[in-house]
């Protein structure tokens, strides 16, 4: 009993460190992506409240926004001070900020604070502006799918998840094999594809918010034969959510494989850039017994 108590200690203690380990990074990342998240949530909630006639929805959708913006230029540049700057000097000079130095003083942190003060002003200017030009209720034209090319888009949106899925395995078919990898698959990460393969799903469904899936009560036959792509079994918007199902499949799959893969990995990049001058061993010529010579 004893034995079967250490036991079961071991693997709760094992479980709370790959919680800390995964969770609580993934926890962090969930909270700052939540501005970002709910700012193209927002504007996508604003496309379908035009296109439905709803102005409840559009101001929903325009408080999302603001809030976002509230939360990302006031609290999200507080708490994220020291990565901002070194972020804005990797860029150049900023006023008030002293690049040399690796941490942040409370000045700087200060400074930081008050251009998010501006920033988030700006926002709001902007927000404002928008929000009386789509407040009221404007005509929103209907599109069919192969109006707006929703099938292409699609696709290449599926081989371009795909293309990604194959990257990431090629690291771990160079580990099974012995192999060194190609320098390619070391230059470009798998995060790079990922945001782009992001933008892309985003792309979609911009492109499908543009295209009406629901029939009309009235409608006529005219209408009808419009919107035959309602009466087909597997649509292109079937054909995206299986490809997000995939794209978070393999998110997953990359974010663990980078930590198993990382040490190899980095490596392989020491040995790539390895040159003439570190395979020569440093030779002390004031040493005695090496003078004879």
């Amino acid at each position: 009993m004893l034995g079967g108590a250490c036991s079961a200690l071991v693997r709760g203690s094992s479980m709370l460190v790959l919680c800390y380990a995964y969770c609580i990074p993934l926890l962090k990342f969930l909270y700052f992506m939540m501005g970002p998240f709910f700012i193209v949530f927002g504007m996508f909630a604003l496309k379908r409240g035009m296109r439905l006639r709803s102005q409840s929805l559009r101001q929903t959708a325009f408080f999302l926004m603001f809030g976002s913006a509230l939360k990302m230029c006031l609290f999200d540049v507080y708490m994220l001070a020291e990565g901002v700057k070194d972020k804005v000097c990797i860029a150049g000079k900023f006023p008030a900020l002293d690049c040399s130095v690796a941490s942040i003083s409370p000045h700087e942190t200060l400074v930081l604070s008050f251009f998010g003060i501006v920033l988030l002003c700006v926002s709001c200017m902007v927000l404002f502006h928008y929000y009386r030009v789509y407040l009221p209720d404007r005509k929103f034209k209907d599109y069919t799918p192969d109006e707006v090319h929703l099938k292409f888009w699609v696709n290449v949106t599926l081989w371009s998840v795909i293309v990604m899925g194959l990257w990431v395995a090629a690291p771990w078919f160079g580990a099974l094999l012995g192999a060194a990898l190609p320098r390619i698959f070391l230059a470009v990460k798998w995060k790079t594809l990922a945001l782009f393969n992001l933008g892309m799903i985003l792309f979609d469904f911009w492109k499908m918010e543009s295209v009406t899936w629901e029939q009309k009560a009235d409608a006529n036959k005219a209408d009808r034969a419009r919107r035959r792509h309602l009466q087909q079994t597997w649509t292109s918007k079937d054909t995206l959510w299986m490809t997000i199902f995939l794209y978070l499949l393999l998110c997953g799959l990359s974010y663990v494989g980078n930590d198993v893969l990382g040490p190899k990995n980095a490596n392989e990049q020491t040995q790539h850039r390895m040159g003439v001058k570190d395979l020569i061993p440093d030779v002390d010529i004031s040493n005695p017994a090496l003078k004879g010579n």
